[in-house]
């Protein structure tokens, strides 16, 4: 078993949460004071944070000033999930890592 690492997809808008009337990105909007990504982040706190990947997008500005000290690839359209994970390839620097991907 290789190392392991993490993707979190968290490249779309949240049509459904009315992100294009807010300019908030789903995984930005909160709960309890927090952005609903930090939840997640939290949770892969096992997995060093040099290891996980945020796949961004929409709005990707303020997520990557919310998270610096996490490593971004970027999903310039959002074509699905498959091609979210795609994006983050060349950031996944182990061939032999396994990969835990989370949804934002």
């Amino acid at each position: 078993m290789g190392d392991l690492m993490a993707v979190v997809l968290a490249a779309g808008m949240g049509k459904r949460l009315g992100s294009e009337r807010t300019g908030i990105p789903k995984v930005m909007r909160e709960a309890a004071g927090r952005p609903l990504l930090s939840y997640v982040l939290d949770a892969l706190g096992f997995i060093e944070r040099e290891k996980t990947v945020l796949v961004v997008g929409y709005r990707r500005e303020q997520i990557i000033a919310a998270f610096p000290q996490y490593a971004f690839a970027v999903q310039e359209q959002q074509l699905g999930t498959g091609h979210a994970l795609a994006c983050a390839r060349e950031q996944l620097a182990s061939p032999d890592a396994d990969v835990l991907v989370c949804c934002g």
